[in-house]
């Protein structure tokens, strides 16, 4: 397997500075140095172009070259590059008990190796190329310590990202599901009453289908509003939709509508002060849920109330309907999002019967969002 173009390169600079270095070093010497040392230093170099791949057989391969021309007194400061590379990629590598298990191991190869050749005095307590094993595993467990933290954070980036992007998927279906049943919900009582009345009384089937024509549009711009984050609108396109009005409070009038539109008599008590555009956003589509809930489900209620107060810094909606239902519903798309909303701006949600119909009831920080 061919090494990397990094690490031939590096192979051959270490390669060429000990030779060069070790050339020197030859002429200091009463004699000269036999081929086999020029040999046993390039072989080292050369195995240092894989240490990438192999970097424990690699270190093996330096070691066993660069040792024999310590122990017999002929290598001395030069050489040390070659293993000191081999040191630093094997120790960032492996945790910092193992680098210190090797450099130990290191320490003992080159002491008895120097004293086989009769270079370890008594006043040679630590003789230089032990300093250099030491120096290279300390650098090289920094270093690799450093590069696995990086991976680490790396890793955690990653699955933050992917948990926002499941987050903003659950937040767009959300926002969907309350447009599209919410506008489906009233497109089909107005088209009931429409078809109910439209022998007897065109003028009010006329009003019926303004109404849907009206419902519609609302629901196809907050659509085109909530899913424009997966597309860069085309402003060139004719059939781009006017922007949709921001969701809040302000549309509560819309449902009051609704609810009068299902023949309800609707009471609205609003009182919230100034909010968030998040808690004033949240608020609004737990009562757009909670009144379309009503006009679908509550098939006997004659009265809705939607009232809305803010105390203690607690913004408090409850919405309740007559329809005399005595079992609470089960926990469908409507109530799991009306939940979900409430508990992403640390509030909550009560839905249940209480007697004459059903209640919805939601406590929400106000400053918890802001």
């Amino acid at each position: 397997m061919l090494p990397t173009c990094r690490d031939a390169v590096l192979a051959g600079l270490v390669g060429g500075v000990v030779l060069a270095l070790t050339w020197v070093h030859a002429d200091r010497l009463d004699r000269p140095l036999p081929p086999i040392y020029y040999v046993l230093v390039a072989v080292g170099s050369l195995a240092l172009a894989w240490r990438q791949r192999w970097p424990l057989a690699v270190l093996v391969v330096a070691v066993v070259a660069v040792v024999p021309g310590y122990a017999l007194e002929s290598l001395h400061g030069p050489a040390m590059g070659i293993v000191a590379v081999a040191v630093y990629t094997v120790s960032t590598r492996i945790r910092w008990p193992s680098a210190v298990a090797l450099g130990a191991v290191l320490v003992l190869v080159w002491a008895g190796a120097e004293a086989v050749g009769g270079r370890l005095t008594r006043d040679e307590a630590v003789p230089d190329p032990l300093a250099w094993v030491v120096v290279f595993v300390a650098v090289g467990v920094a270093v690799g310590a450093s590069r696995r933290l990086r991976a680490l954070r790396a890793v955690r980036d990653e699955q933050q990202r992917r948990l926002d992007v499941e987050r903003e998927r659950l937040r767009i279906a959300q926002e969907v599901h309350d447009v599209v049943s919410h506008s489906l919900a009233m497109i089909n009582v107005q088209a009931g009453v429409a078809l109910h009345v439209a022998d007897r009384r065109p003028e009010q089937s006329v009003l019926a289908l303004r109404e849907i024509r009206d419902a519609s549009r609302i629901a196809l711009a907050d659509l085109r509003t909530t899913l424009a984050v997966l597309r860069e609108p085309d402003e060139s396109d004719p059939a781009v939709l006017p922007p949709s009005p921001v969701v809040g409070l302000h549309r509560l009038p819309e449902l009051v509508r609704a609810g009068e539109a299902a023949g309800l008599d609707v009471a609205l008590r609003c009182a919230p002060g100034t909010l968030s555009p998040l808690v004033d956003r949240t608020a609004f589509r737990i009562a757009q849920e909670a009144v379309t809930n009503v006009i679908r489900h509550a098939t006997g209620a004659r009265r809705l109330t939607i009232d809305l107060d803010r105390g203690d810094g607690v913004l408090t909606l409850r919405i309740g309907d007559d329809g005399g239902r005595s079992e609470p519903p089960e926990p469908r798309h409507g109530l799991r999002g009306m939940a979900e909303r409430a508990s992403a701006v640390g509030g909550t949600i009560a839905a249940g019967p209480n007697g004459e119909g059903f209640v919805v009831l939601a406590e929400i920080p106000v400053r918890s969002a802001q």
